[in-house]
């Protein structure tokens, strides 16, 4: 009884004024459980904080974004920038533990390891952004051709993505990027062009669900035509 009326009620209370059910006990039982509950509600703000208090995590979210992004412009920005210093060798300073003027150190030609951390981040930067808008435009048409182009188009595409995600995808991709002469645009082509099956059944499967959903019959059924 005393866990229900909660820590400062007396049970003994409740019941003498419950006991003679007239109005002026029952207000008494009225009053008794209003104190109980307004101790129960203040003892959950101390695990649920007030609204004023709360973080917005919209605001919060958005600013990691932000900065995030202000990051890794930074850092490609740089690294292009620094990229011809990082090639530059010094074998008088070769070697050479961290200190203010390297602060990671040097290679065995001499050349600073944060330029040369700078610059790789740089270039696979580009890499991935470069891959993921190549990618991203492959999925989409070869997707939406799928889904609308017929059953032998859509026949092929499913075979195509299944040939691709069948082969190993390391082994495809350096197979591409050692065919297409390596470096920069070897890896990049590579990366894009065997990043794209997943997607492509998922934008398929998306299309689909268009398609057959209830207000494109009805446009059918209106006399609109497909590119409507």
């Amino acid at each position: 009884m005393n866990k229900r009326l909660g820590k400062g009620a007396d049970p003994s209370v409740f019941e003498d004024a419950t006991k003679g059910g007239s109005f002026e006990g029952v207000a008494t039982a009225f009053s008794i459980l209003s104190e109980v509950s307004s101790c129960l509600n203040d003892s959950v703000t101390i695990f649920h904080s007030p609204r004023s208090r709360r973080v917005n995590n919209r605001k919060r979210t958005r600013i990691v974004c932000i900065a995030s992004f202000v990051i890794l412009v930074s850092v490609a920005v740089l690294g292009a920038l620094v990229s011809p210093l990082a090639a530059a060798s010094d074998l008088s300073i070769a070697r050479e533990a961290p200190s203010l003027l390297h602060p990671f150190g040097t290679d065995n030609l001499g050349r600073d390891m944060l330029l040369r951390t700078l610059a790789g981040l740089s270039t696979s930067i580009g890499i991935g952004l470069l891959a993921a808008l190549v990618s991203s435009f492959i999925a989409l048409v070869l997707g939406t051709l799928a889904a609308l182009g017929g059953k032998k188009i859509d026949a092929c595409i499913t075979w195509l993505i299944d040939l691709m995600l069948g082969i190993p995808h390391i082994v495809l991709l350096l197979l591409i990027s050692y065919a297409l002469g390596k470096g920069f645009w070897g890896v990049a082509i590579g990366v894009a062009l065997t990043h794209w099956p997943s997607l492509c059944r998922v934008i398929r499967a998306e299309v689909l669900q268009v398609k057959q959903s209830s207000y494109v019959e009805v446009s059918k059924a209106l006399g609109r035509g497909p590119v409507y």
